[in-house]
């Protein structure tokens, strides 16, 4: 007797079962292997970005622990800065040396370049600054640190300079 409409069962062969799709199991290992291969790649590029995000927080301590003292001690302090490394000292004593982080440099103070050479930026007993823009390098980006007159230093994603951030924020 054929089947009537409300009993009708279909069977598939085992071509057309193992044709339906993928297994939840097969799913899941896809999405793993794809977010370990994502995760490395991340990884790598937020390496160098860290590492110039780091050197621009090291410049920011430098500028801020220079006002600090200048005023603390009412003299002058030294920011000097060259490609690889700044140094903050007070009179002839050198208060702290620091390398920036390996793959980043300091390219400009004011749109001057840094290379070859070293650059001051001197903290008067006040606590002020002629203002200056340091440019800061890696393979993944450029970093712009703002010291504006008052020498509170400010971070900008990018490459700037005196004119365009007086432009662009004041």
């Amino acid at each position: 007797m054929p089947p009537t409409s409300g009993t009708r069962t279909c069977r598939l062969t085992a071509e057309a079962e193992r044709a339906r799709g993928f297994t939840l199991l097969e799913l899941l290992v896809v999405l793993l292997i794809a977010g370990i291969l994502l995760g490395i790649g991340i990884g790598a590029v937020s390496t160098g970005k860290n590492a110039l995000s780091g050197a621009a927080q090291l410049l920011v301590t430098a500028a801020l622990t220079a006002r600090s003292r200048a005023m603390l001690c009412n003299a002058p302090v030294t920011l000097r800065l060259s490609p690889g490394a700044l140094a903050v000292s007070g009179g002839p004593e050198s208060l702290w040396e620091k390398e920036f982080p390996r793959g980043v440099e300091a390219v400009s103070v004011n749109s001057r370049p840094l290379a070859g050479g070293a650059r001051s930026v001197v903290f008067q007993p006040l606590g002020l600054v002629r203002e200056q823009v340091v440019v800061l390098r890696s393979d993944a980006a450029e970093l712009s640190v703002y010291v504006p007159a008052t020498g509170s230093p400010r971070v900008l994603e990018g490459r700037y300079t005196l004119e365009r951030i007086r432009k662009e924020y004041l």
